[in-house]
């Protein structure tokens, strides 16, 4: 789904899953501000984590249970999506991959995009996959989480969405 910057995507995919401002969602300490400002934008609280320097995060013990885990690819790097999908799905947690940075990078045989529950690509004019503009893509195998973000990105006209946004790539 094309929506008009991945700061959106974001934002779009954790309303997508249910996140409110009752939410906790952890985020790596370590990333650009529009990741932090996504999960704000929600009002939920952040639970930032300390990662390695391929990205991983460091002790989930210590944090409690989150409502979501938003991860982001640093510089390229794919995060050891195993683990962090086998800790989601043992707590029934959704996972959102930020991928805004690694466009072509791959974790065993799937490239990133494909490794959230639904994950984020920027075509931010500084990124490795430019637009004119600003633009960015939200990937997902959910029919529901499909309809909501269709539906946020113009308005809520579809009907998922009570209300939306104006947030399509600009020509």
């Amino acid at each position: 789904i094309g929506v008009g910057s991945a700061t959106d995507g974001l934002y779009f995919a954790m309303k997508a899953v249910g996140i409110t401002k009752e939410s906790t969602v952890v985020c790596p300490a370590f990333s650009y501000v529009a990741t932090a400002g996504a999960i704000k934008r929600l009002g939920a609280d952040i639970h930032f984590t300390d990662t390695d320097y391929r990205g991983n995060i460091g002790n989930w013990g210590i944090m409690g249970l989150p409502d979501a885990v938003l991860y982001v690819n640093m510089f390229g790097n794919v995060a050891d999506y195993d683990r962090l999908r086998a800790y989601c799905d043992k707590h029934h947690i959704p996972l959102i991959e930020d991928a805004a940075q690694s466009q072509g990078a791959i974790h065993g045989k799937k490239p990133s995009g494909s490794l959230g529950d639904v994950s984020v690509f920027s075509f931010d004019p500084m990124k490795n996959m430019p637009s004119f503009g600003t633009a960015g893509m939200v990937l997902t195998d959910s029919k529901d989480i499909y309809d909501t973000v269709i539906s946020l990105r113009r308005h809520g006209l579809s009907g998922k969405a009570d209300y939306g946004y104006n947030s399509l790539i600009s020509e």
